[in-house]
């Protein structure tokens, strides 16, 4: 009983029934081994919230209904609320895809602090998926040339409440800057188990410069500039906006 003891798994949905559905029916896959499931919920009627408990009631689950703050706020409900070692957070939507990979995953970690495995993404409008996997540098992860698979991820609770949890100033990198903080205290433990699916919903609207002026802002908080001058950041971060602009043209 690994995951019942040692994991929690952290859905956030925001009025999505059959996209929080759809998780579920994926979780119950651990039907052997039920982690912790807190699900953070906005926009869900009384009557849909009944039939998720009635429909769900073999999973071990904390629902909990909240207004509609963000994302990040969500998460950081659950960090706070989560009871197991370690979480994982899903979208509603996403899919837990191995109980076998998971149940490696937490096992590896072991007493290191985070770890995580690859991750499918999906765009659902054309049905075209591949593998994300990455071989961990953190140099590439501060540049945010690469990312950690959030949704293949998990973190020690405990240590991610103490490093502020998700810093919600960031509407769209908090998940990048808390897994920095981990990068500060330890390596992850990385597996190639396949975690779960991610689903890409339509086109981002952050231009590459918004993108980049976040990974600066987050790579100077937690570990100042690049070579302690001000002068040799600017012109890495410059370089690193070439670099994305040039491989998505």
């Amino acid at each position: 009983m690994l995951l019942n003891k040692k994991l929690t798994v952290i859905v956030c949905s925001k009025a999505d029934p059959s996209g929080l559905n759809r998780t579920l029916l994926s979780l119950r896959k651990l039907h052997q081994d039920t982690p912790e499931i807190i699900l953070v919920l906005s926009g869900y009627s009384n009557e849909e919230l009944d039939l998720i408990e009635s429909s769900f009631s073999s999973l071990n689950l904390n629902l909990i209904s909240t207004p509609a703050l963000g994302i990040y706020e969500a998460q950081n409900v659950g960090l706070y609320k989560a009871q197991n070692q370690f979480a994982l957070f899903l979208n509603g939507g996403d899919e837990l895809i191995s109980p076998l990979g998971i149940s490696n995953l937490v096992k590896e970690v072991g007493y290191n602090k985070w770890g995580y495995g690859s991750i499918k993404l999906i765009k659902p409008s054309t049905g075209n998926s591949n593998l994300y996997f990455f071989k961990y540098r953190k140099t590439l992860h501060r540049l945010g040339l690469k990312y950690v698979p959030h949704p293949g991820t998990i973190i020690d609770v405990q240590q991610g409440i103490k490093l502020g949890a998700f810093d919600t100033k960031y509407r769209s990198s908090a998940d990048h800057k808390l897994l920095l903080a981990f990068a500060k205290i330890s390596k992850p433990t990385v597996v190639k188990d396949l975690i779960s699916n991610f689903y890409l919903e339509g086109t981002s609207t952050r231009s590459q410069k918004d993108i980049v002026m976040d990974c600066k802002k987050i790579s100077r908080e937690e570990f100042g500039f690049f070579a302690r001058n001000r002068f040799i950041d600017e012109l890495i971060w410059d370089i690193v906006l070439k670099i994305r602009r040039l491989l998505r043209s």
